[in-house]
């Protein structure tokens, strides 16, 4: 009797942990994914100046990206939305999120991307910084 009651409390122990440890590995944070042909996306309005400074940023750079305008695009809006969104330009640069712009901030976090010694791009932009 005294076997069976050890033996119980000892396997609902176990599992009790166990299951600590299977939520643990189920809800391990998923990579960002946010298209599946690009790792670089930006998140743009059409009549935004900053997203046009942002824009040619990414262009000189060389990086390949792809941008979602949210004000005409349902799926843009809504990945926007799913990754916190507030205000535009918006980078995601694979597993980093860039909100707002700043030539010299998005400058270094291309050139970590690319693995370029220097600053990617302008860094000169008064009205951005």
């Amino acid at each position: 009797m005294k076997f069976r009651a050890v033996f119980l409390a000892l396997a609902v122990v176990v599992l009790w942990q166990g299951g600590v440890w299977l939520e643990q590995w189920w809800n391990q944070p998923k990579p960002l994914v946010v298209h599946p042909d690009y790792e670089v996306v930006l998140f743009v309005t059409e009549s935004c100046s900053a997203c046009d400074r942002a824009r040619n940023q990414l262009t000189q750079s060389g990086v390949r990206f792809v941008e979602y305008d949210i004000g005409t695009s349902a799926e843009g809006l809504a990945k926007f939305d799913a990754l916190s969104g507030m205000g535009v330009p918006m980078l995601v640069l694979a597993d980093k999120v860039l909100r707002g712009y700043s030539p010299r901030h998005w400058g270094a976090a291309l050139a970590e991307y690319t693995g370029a010694a220097g600053a990617v791009g302008p860094v000169d932009d008064p009205v951005g910084q």
